[in-house]
């Protein structure tokens, strides 16, 4: 389960960039297609952080969407999944612009 790797740096960046302060909520941007349950960031959340200034926090996830562009026709392509192919053209060949981040986006501390 990476996530409970993902979870476990997500409270070490919380932890250090709050320096002292105690962490009242975390912001978090997951895409779509980066591979990552929110669900199971959450629970591993939770877990991870009791015991430190992050535990108790509000875990808040924005999950953005996947797109992409057509090289074949440069059609503006929504993605499901990483390998759906081009609504316009059926093409596969397409650039991933969004989906794939992963980041903690906002801290709230005090």
């Amino acid at each position: 389960m990476h996530e409970l790797a993902i979870a476990s740096e997500v409270v070490r960046i919380a932890l250090e960039q709050s320096e002292e302060a105690r962490v009242l909520r975390v912001v978090l941007e997951i895409g779509q297609l980066a591979g990552v349950e929110p669900a199971a960031i959450r629970f591993c959340f939770e877990s991870v952080a009791a015991g430190t200034r992050v535990a108790g926090a509000r875990l808040d996830i924005t999950e953005i969407p996947g797109s992409g562009t057509c090289r074949n026709c440069g059609s503006a392509v929504v993605l499901k999944q990483r390998h759906d192919p081009c609504g316009e053209c059926a093409s596969h060949d397409l650039e991933l612009r969004h989906g794939r981040e992963l980041s903690v986006k906002e801290l709230e501390v005090i």
